[in-house]
């Protein structure tokens, strides 16, 4: 993510990231995951399971304790 000023500039997700976040949201760590989407942060990568969500999508999560 780009930083113009103290506003970020956010890059759009594409169907490839969308398709890798369904395949590995709940399997793997966030750290994980951090590192696949490199530039993306932790709540953005939760803002768009949410958002997937919303539109249907489902996720093979691992229920954690």
């Amino acid at each position: 993510m780009k930083r113009k000023g103290k506003k970020a500039v956010k890059k759009p997700w594409d169907d490839q990231e969308d398709n890798l976040l369904k395949q590995y949201y709940g399997q793997i760590s966030m750290k994980q995951l951090k590192m696949i989407f490199e530039g993306r942060t932790e709540p953005a990568i939760q803002s768009r399971v949410k958002r997937l969500r919303k539109k249907g999508w489902s996720f093979n999560t691992v229920r954690r304790s």
